[in-house]
């Protein structure tokens, strides 16, 4: 009871696996030195493979194939040694400070995005992390009170010049939001003991709970996704506009809007779950790309009486983007554990309360929310048991 999942990932066993704790230190460890166990097992405990203490949390996992982790090591080394040639007084080895080419140089490969909960973000490449030490690597300087959310892994330069577009979405406890770009020009790569810049402007008492990156287009003038309805409504509002709506009653009306189940398989969403068990799924054009450091928009209205853990009021815990296919792994702080279709969440609008996607005990409460690839084998399970309906429908 109180554990709960926290990421879910594949990997090889030379591949080389990331672990950034809460404090902002990263570790490393190859998979193959992971013990294995089966489907069921609790696992090892992570104090017991990494040289810290048994109650720091592990806040985010990364998988690098060795082929290239290799690669990133001859780019690392190759760029030490100009900077030597360059500079008698530059220290290669430290890739600490921000001026530095090594660590700033974001034009070879793929970077560390990282998100802390009082608000900050930065994106490190990932060749800063080859040359690991035995007691982890400073991935971040954290400010007083605050504490590592999520470490994400975000596109950076291609041959040719030519990289995907990407962006991140935060969201924050009181259920605001806010999506800007990732791309260079506007949040410039920084190195290892760098604290970030501000990502989002929160207000008193508030916090980011999750972040995420999101993949589709989005047009410069509007920063609205590419794909979005063009008969949808315009639901920006202003900083003063979106907190009036945080703290207004729910029309009786508003929990049951939209409250279909579908059968879609493609498009992408935005999966937004709440301590007390609330859910649905927003499509990603829905939310448009802003400047960083904004207050953001709703992406939920929390139920009027709805309460979390201990009587508290409701809270955000997860925003996700996920696919219709893709399945939800919903852990609660009593450690029960339920899985479930995306594609059975109802789908609705950015400002909607969403509907009840998990009952929870006395007391009880969301703690953890991880969104599962649909295993090939539950397909086939499916479509075996489709075929034996078919068959009795036949028959009869």
């Amino acid at each position: 009871a109180g554990d709960a999942v926290v990421a879910l990932f594949g990997c090889n066993q030379h591949d080389v696996v990331l672990m950034i704790t809460e404090r902002g230190i990263v570790h490393s460890r190859r998979a193959y030195q992971i013990p294995s166990s089966s489907r069921t097992a609790q696992g090892t405990p992570l104090h017991q493979l990494l040289p810290i203490e048994p109650t720091e949390r592990v806040q985010g996992f990364l998988a690098v194939p060795a082929d290239e982790m290799k690669g990133l090591t001859q780019m690392r080394a190759s760029v030490s040694a100009a900077d030597t040639d360059a500079s008698d007084t530059g220290d290669a080895d430290t890739g600490d400070a921000d001026t530095g080419d090594v660590d700033n140089d974001n034009s070879g490969g793929d970077a560390l995005l990282l998100i802390t909960r009082g608000g900050f973000i930065k994106k490190t490449p990932l060749k800063a992390f080859v040359r690991m030490q035995s007691r982890g690597l400073i991935a971040i300087t954290l400010g007083e009170g605050d504490e590592l959310l999520r470490a994400l892994r975000c596109p950076g330069g291609a041959a040719g010049g030519v990289r995907a577009r990407a962006s991140v979405v935060v969201a924050s406890a009181k259920a605001n939001c806010i999506r800007f770009s990732i791309e260079d020009d506007a949040l410039r790569p920084t190195g290892r003991s760098s604290r970030g810049v501000r990502a989002m402007l929160l207000r008193p008492e508030d916090e980011l709970v999750d972040a995420d990156l999101l993949s589709d287009e989005w047009d410069d003038e509007t920063g609205y996704s590419l794909t979005r309805d063009e008969n949808a409504d315009d639901e920006t509002e202003t900083d003063d506009e979106a907190e009036a709506v945080i703290d207004e009653p729910i029309p009786a009306k508003a929990a049951e809007t939209d409250e279909t189940e579908t059968d879609e398989t493609s498009g992408s969403y935005v999966l937004a779950v709440t301590a007390g068990g609330y859910g649905k799924r927003v499509p990603t054009s829905a939310f448009r790309v802003q400047k960083r450091g904004g207050r953001g928009v709703i992406c939920l209205k929390f139920k009027k009486g709805a309460t979390a853990a201990a009587g508290g009021l409701d809270r955000l815990v997860a925003l996700r983007e996920c696919s219709a296919s893709d399945e939800v792994l919903l852990s609660t702080a009593k450690g029960t554990a339920v899985r479930q279709a995306v594609g059975k969440i109802s789908e609705q609008g950015r400002t909607a309360t969403g509907v009840l996607i998990q009952r929870l005990d006395a007391g009880d409460s969301v703690a953890s929310v991880a969104v599962l690839p649909r295993r090939e084998d539950d397909e086939e399970e499916e479509a075996e048991s489709e075929g034996e309906d078919e068959e009795i429908e036949e028959s009869d």
